[in-house]
């Protein structure tokens, strides 16, 4: 069996529930491929961690230079999960050299901070959108944006739908709702103001969830 080594700084948020949904589900569905997950640093949040031990995914943690060359050797594909997370600059700017068939996939667009460098297209054997916006990046020369549309690929990043339980129900007025992470590393620093400006709806009310 083939084993695919996720490397990421950590298993919070989003990240977390999109890479334990695909292990678990290769886990749980017998798939030919193993995955199994390195994180660069000590998780604060355990949720996703222990879900991925549960089904028999391992989950290692980086506590060395030596145990990432190891896991990047053992693998048969190494994928970095990128989003410009200061943790995973160190490890790109003094790769372990080792032959590695190497995909990245990044879970941000890098048509706005983070950027994403266009050179940075080049280095994997394949890099991943997760939107098709960025086949399009404004700081990218049109040769540039041809070569993506030529070389990457896009899949959507999704965490699925199985940790929400969610039933239709009557309901009068007008709901506005958010579900994300509660931070402005995340929204727009003018939500509320953006909330404010549609308050006056008849029966409005805000719904906000954080994940």
């Amino acid at each position: 069996m083939k084993t695919i080594l996720h490397i990421t700084a950590h298993m919070g948020g989003g990240v977390g529930k999109v890479l334990s949904g695909i292990a678990v589900t290769a886990a749980t569905n017998k798939s030919n491929f193993r995955h199994k997950l390195l994180l660069l640093e000590l998780p604060e949040k355990m949720g996703f961690v222990e879900e991925c031990r549960q089904n028999k995914v391992e989950v290692v943690i980086a506590t060395s230079r030596m145990v990432v060359t190891q896991e990047i050797a053992a693998a048969d594909l190494v994928q970095l999960e990128w989003w410009h997370h200061p943790k995973m600059m160190p490890l790109l700017a003094d790769f372990p050299p080792i032959a590695t068939r190497l995909v990245v996939w990044s879970h941000v667009s890098g048509c706005y901070y983070p950027l994403l460098p266009k050179d940075f297209l080049r280095v994997p054997e394949i890099f991943i959108f997760t939107s098709q916006y960025s086949y399009d990046n404004p700081y990218w020369q049109p040769e540039d944006c041809q070569y993506a549309r030529t070389h990457c690929r896009m899949i959507n990043s999704s965490g699925g739908f199985r940790h929400i339980k969610a039933e239709q129900k009557e309901h009068s007025g007008f709901n506005i709702g958010y579900i994300g992470t509660q931070s402005y590393a995340k929204i727009h620093p003018e939500f509320v103001e953006f909330c404010k400006s549609v308050s006056d709806l008849p029966g409005s009310r805000f719904i906000w969830l954080e994940t």
